[in-house]
């Protein structure tokens, strides 16, 4: 995994991330998927990049992957925290 080493962290307080990874990973049973390391590295990546002081990590909303929802944004929702009410949802 990637060094996301300063300690340091921006104050999210009145924030969620929501990341909607259903779409990554293969399939291996009618019911279990499994995700490659790199799969899970961007996961944890994004979730370093969004809390990591360190603004040289770059966070950046991405549609239908993840996004950086404040309070505001969650009331205008109904409080319903379910990803594809934030992130989106992939055209069919």
């Amino acid at each position: 995994m990637s060094d996301h080493g300063n300690g340091k962290y921006r104050e999210r307080r009145d924030e969620v991330l929501f990341i909607d990874a259903r779409a990554l990973g293969n399939m291996v049973s009618r019911i279990h998927r499994e995700s490659s390391e790199s799969e899970i590295r961007r996961i944890a990546d994004t979730y370093h990049a969004w809390r990591n002081e360190d603004i040289s990590d770059n966070y950046e909303n991405i549609p239908i992957f993840c996004k950086s929802a404040n309070m505001e944004e969650i009331r205008k929702h109904g409080h319903v925290l379910t990803s594809e009410h934030h992130v989106g949802v992939p055209p069919e």
